[in-house]
């Protein structure tokens, strides 16, 4: 058995807050708080007033080759994940609320995209480095009462189903598995070093499109879901003719905003550029649309994209042909002309947001694959059905 203390910072309040904290706290000074907003205030309040720090005591035990984790917050399942999927020890379980309670522990992702758990309380306030700091204790109490370094996560952790072999074998120049549990680094599964990166509000390790021919560990298919943020690939000499593969789930209602959201942009020298959207209230509620830059030649495709449902989606461009093909069909979506000088200075590539950052998309993406040429039909209908067919 290994044990250690931790000391946390308690998160702190801004001026304004704390301003409006204490002038609400003064309207029920002699009774007790009674509607959400009053009860927070008390919180803050009181808070304010308390030590700045908080001691954890964390504790690992082994047994043999059991690992157990005793950790005193109310953990996330990524962050158990994260602990059992590099714990020297197999298998490792986890124990909260051990030794004390101090709160939620959300990663610091979470942080960006709010919720009750990130609210802060005498009884959930820690800093926002919290939960790695608590994992990275522990996976150092494992090492040490195991004499085992952790385990370093790797490719060989995500097996390779038909669906990413099919890819890999059109050779693209970036593929995004999207298998990450944290940001900033988007790994390139290709070895060509093409590594992107994560911005803004995102969650991390969900389930992606549930095929047995896409599996990954313990037969999972992770995914992102993007919340105001994106995935960013900065490629060198992209090419003018590009295909940009992946697969997306929307979570956001068509009738919530003027468009829903943005699947894919590609900026242009010439301020044109690629961008692939879904409609909303101004056009097209629900169905794909393209369109290039500040033009107002848009073109809307004719399938509806059901919400929270997974679609694979294929964007080629060759010259000044367009095309975007949905599921596998043959046929595509959408088909037209459209000018774009990539020439030079274009070679970023935006999953989830337009170039300006307007209305990015709200939902889930998996298995970004980037090529460096026009992918054919035949191509992309093998990829989409090696993701479906069934295995006997």
């Amino acid at each position: 058995m290994a044990e250690r203390k931790l000391e946390l910072k308690i998160r702190q309040i801004s001026k304004e807050d704390l301003s409006w904290a204490k002038k609400t706290a003064d309207t029920f000074k002699e009774r007790r708080p009674q509607t959400l907003p009053e009860v927070y205030a008390r919180e803050q309040v009181l808070l304010d007033q308390a030590p700045p720090t908080r001691q954890l005591k964390l504790q690992v035990l082994r047994v043999g080759g059991l690992g157990i984790v005793a950790i005193p917050c109310e953990v996330f399942g990524i962050t158990g994940l994260k602990i059992k999927a590099q714990s020297p020890l197999q298998p490792t379980f986890n124990i909260e609320l051990a030794n004390g309670y101090f709160g939620y522990i959300p990663p610091p992702e979470q942080h960006r995209l709010g919720g009750y758990t990130t609210w802060r309380a005498r009884s959930a306030g820690l800093e926002v480095e919290a939960e790695p700091k608590i994992t990275e204790c522990v996976l150092g109490l494992l090492e040490e009462v195991s004499g085992k370094p952790r385990r370093i996560i790797s490719d060989d952790d995500y097996p390779f189903g038909d669906y990413p072999k099919a890819v890999l074998a059109s050779r693209p120049i970036a593929y995004y598995r999207c298998n990450e549990f944290n940001a900033p680094e988007a790994i390139d599964a290709t070895g060509n070093g093409n590594g992107g990166v994560y911005e803004g509000g995102i969650a991390f390790y969900l389930e992606g499109p549930m095929s047995e021919n896409v599996p990954q560990g313990n037969k999972i298919n992770r995914a992102l879901q993007l919340a105001g943020g994106w995935l960013k690939a900065s490629l060198k000499n992209l090419a003018q003719n590009y295909t940009v593969e992946f697969w997306f789930c929307n979570y956001l209602p068509v009738e919530t905003r003027g468009v829903t959201g943005y699947l894919l942009s590609r900026p242009s020298a010439d301020s044109n550029g690629d961008y692939i959207g879904i409609g909303g209230t101004e056009a097209g509620g629900g169905k794909l649309f393209f369109g290039s830059g500040i033009s107002d030649n848009v073109l809307f495709g004719r399938t509806s994209i059901t919400l929270k449902t997974w679609h694979h989606l294929a964007f080629v461009r060759d010259g000044n042909k367009v095309n975007i093909y949905l599921d596998g069909h043959n046929s595509p979506e959408i088909s037209g002309e459209a000018s774009g000088d990539f020439s030079s200075g274009a070679d970023e590539i935006f999953i989830g947001r337009r170039a300006d950052n307007s209305d990015t998309f709200e939902g889930r993406i998996d298995e970004v694959a980037i090529f460096n040429r026009a992918l054919s039909i035949k191509e992309i209908a093998a990829h989409y059905k090696a993701a479906t067919s069934s295995k006997k």
